[in-house]
């Protein structure tokens, strides 16, 4: 009777703790991966921040391409057909 009813609440008694301590540790799991997960994001806006200054860059080249293949070619051109002898 009575000696049952105590064994069955400490049964559930040590499945509640063991149940407990699982979801602490899930807990800790949790808050490790968010700060990880942070970490990541701020990273990854730093890497924005050089990707932009990068597409910057890329454009500015773009636009002087013209001028530097005409200015190699111009080059290319004049030192060609010139030997060390004419």
């Amino acid at each position: 009777g009575v000696q049952d009813q105590i064994q069955k609440l400490e049964d559930e008694f040590e499945k509640s703790n063991a149940k407990k301590v699982q979801l602490e540790n899930d807990m800790e799991q949790c808050a490790a991966r968010l700060d990880r997960a942070k970490k990541l994001i701020g990273g990854l806006g730093g890497e924005r921040d050089r990707w932009t200054q990068s597409i910057e860059q890329l454009n500015i080249d773009y636009v002087n391409l013209i001028g530097d293949v005409l200015i190699s070619s111009g080059c290319i051109a004049y030192l060609g057909p010139f030997t060390s002898t004419f």
